[in-house]
């Protein structure tokens, strides 16, 4: 079961449920009144076409913010307006006024244009008290469909609720810091766990990738980590569909952990932790991982068992993809991907200093400090195309390569 503790969501979901209820009222009863003047039933139902299904055209608004990642709560409680624009394109007294004309010649668009004329009329003068201007599309176009100068009011009452609504600390801060293309999928969802999860939310963040200049929206997972005070099953349960459904906008399924996890874990997995503190962004809430602190035998350890499972597990993955070329291509580049966290602690080992984020910078750090050839990986990361070749070489040769230095990287981290 889903609960709303986002105040503004609740009222949202009220006014939708009740503006829907009285548009299908007076729509049913403009259609028993035509029913009864013609006898026929094709009046009747454009009445309730153009009474309810106008409201189809809020699908367009969402879309257009959400792309085709659907979700019906998100819908019902307009979650899109956090776009800032309004196009509403069917709700237009020009279209409604053409409508009239038409029926001059056409009398069966009457109960059409009856219908939308109730519905505009409706929505203008209930209890949100828009403008009448509001439903002109000239006047929305002419403002470039900009919430804030079409409907001033409510977009004043979001930001009254933006960071405190219902006792939550809705602030979530630092977007601005991450590309575009990620914070259109991340803040809706942020906003969405918020709701659904409400106090219970300690802190969320951003890691990897997607803080840094290597991000790429066509290649890059959005990874997150999300700290609750309680990550029982029961709690999660309520995020399935809407991370299903993410997962297409590449936002990977989050981490959900308690602080005792954190807390106990730090000796288990170093590196991730390491990693995930070097690149974050607290998104929301407290930065819980700020303070934390690794041994530096913990991270050593880690790096061998890292380094030496690797070694099997891409020879395991030769014999099973090394007869296709692009299969063997796909592996180098996935295997150099996830080492990078990896090469990045064995600096921290090394020198103690915090590790560089770039990739190419790693690489350099690793050249220098561990005196290895790092040319082939560099060709990995620049190699765009999937063709099976890798800097117009076989990919075999850079796998030969690859791992004699994983060989000799084993045997230094085992001397660390």
């Amino acid at each position: 079961m889903l609960i709303l503790y986002n105040k503004r969501a609740r009222q949202r979901l009220l006014v939708t449920s009740i503006d829907l209820a009285l548009h299908l009222a007076v729509s049913v009863a403009m259609a028993v009144y035509f029913y009864w003047l013609t006898g026929g039933w094709s009046w009747p139902v454009l009445a309730i076409i153009g009474g309810v299904l106008i409201d189809m055209d809020h699908f367009v608004d969402y879309f257009l913010h959400f792309g085709l990642n659907f979700n019906i709560l998100g819908f019902f409680t307009h979650r899109h307006l956090a776009s800032g624009k309004i196009y509403v394109l069917l709700h237009s007294w020009e279209l409604v006024i053409a409508l009239w004309l038409g029926s001059l010649a056409f009398l069966w668009i009457t109960p059409l244009a009856a219908g939308m004329t109730a519905h505009l009329l409706i929505d203008t003068f209930s209890r949100r008290k828009k403008s009448i201007l509001f439903y002109s599309l000239f006047y929305r176009i002419g403002r470039g469909f900009s919430r804030e100068t079409i409907d001033p009011a409510g977009f004043a009452a979001d930001k009254d609720h933006e960071h405190t609504d219902g006792g939550i600390v809705m602030d979530i801060k630092d977007m601005d810091r991450l590309p575009a293309e990620a914070g259109k999928v991340l803040r809706p969802f942020i906003s969405f766990l918020l709701e659904a999860l409400g106090p219970g939310v300690i802190s969320v963040m951003a890691y990897g990738s997607v803080t840094g200049t290597d991000y790429s929206p066509k290649t890059s997972d959005i990874n997150t980590a999300v700290v609750l005070k309680d990550a029982s099953i029961d709690r999660l349960k309520p995020l399935l569909r809407t991370i299903r459904s993410n997962r297409r906008r590449g936002l990977t399924a989050p981490l959900f952990m308690t602080p005792s996890y954190i807390n106990m874990s730090l000796d288990t997995f170093p590196m991730e932790f390491m990693m995930m503190k070097n690149t974050r962004r607290v998104l929301y809430g407290e930065d819980v991982l700020a303070d934390l602190a690794f041994e530096r035998e913990d991270l050593r350890r880690e790096c061998e068992y890292q380094l030496k499972g690797k070694l099997l597990t891409i020879r395991q993955a030769y014999l099973e993809r090394g007869t296709s070329r692009r299969g063997l291509e796909d592996l180098i580049k996935r295997s150099l991907r996830s080492l990078i966290p990896v090469f990045q602690a064995m600096l921290n080992v090394k020198t103690g200093n915090p590790p560089p984020l770039k990739k190419e910078a790693v690489m350099a750090g690793m050249a220098e400090e561990f005196d290895i050839d790092v040319r082939a990986f560099l060709e990995v990361f620049r190699d765009k195309k999937t063709d099976g070749r890798i800097a117009g070489k076989s990919a075999e040769i850079f796998l030969e390569e690859f791992l004699a230095q994983l060989e000799r990287l084993s045997e230094i981290i085992d001397k660390l």
